[in-house]
Parts: C-alpha cells; structure tokens; sequence
C-alpha cells in the first residue's frame, strides 16, 4: 500500500530565511513548499528576451528581473512566494532585498509541459 509523505505546515517567514541558503530553488504557497523545475534553452530565451524588450521601455525608477527574484504576495488570507519568469517593479524595494512586494507586471513563459 502506497503512502503519501506527510509534509508539515512552514511558515511564510521560516522559509524565506530557508530559502536563502537552499542549492534547489522551492516555491511557497500557504504553508508548504513546491520544488521548482529547471527551464529549458528555448524558455530562457524567450524569457530574457521578453525582459529585455520590457527593460527597453520602463521609465528609469522601474527595473525588471528575471527568476531569481521572489514575489511575495497576499490573497484572502493565504501568503504565497513564487519566483515568475519577469518581475517588473518600480520605486524602492522595502525590507526583503531577495524578494519584491510591489510588481508592476509578473510574466510566466509557458510550454507544453
């Protein structure tokens, strides 16, 4: 008989601190960690050059980034921190330097898979 891996419940600021120091980069979403999946040639491509056609046209307080930058975000009491393919943001960051809470545009390329 199979059995499914209890996985405990973490909290948003226990895995943020985790997640500074981790060789494989997780996903938050409401108390329990995803393992992200690595990205082919084709998809980073298309994201970087989506992100620079982005860059091109943002006003200069504004600045993007690509997948190693967390958005941290609130929804009907649930927190969740994922790392979008581009981050748009303006202004200053406050607080955390490896995450954003302000996105002005989150991007996600997707494929088949």
């Amino acid at each position: 008989m199979p059995y499914a891996l209890e996985q405990p419940f973490i909290s948003l600021e226990d895995y943020l601190d985790g997640e500074r120091d981790v060789h494989f980069r997780s996903e938050y979403i409401d108390g329990y960690i995803y393992a992200m999946a690595s990205a082919s040639e084709q998809h980073n491509t298309i994201a970087h050059t989506f992100g620079t056609a982005i860059d091109n046209v943002l006003a200069n307080e504004c600045r993007v980034w690509q997948s190693d930058m967390k958005v941290i975000g609130h929804h009907q009491d649930k927190n969740f921190s994922y790392y979008p393919d581009i981050i748009a943001a303006c202004g200053e960051n406050t607080g955390n330097q490896y995450a954003r809470t302000n996105p002005l545009l989150i991007v996600e390329v997707l494929s088949p898979s």
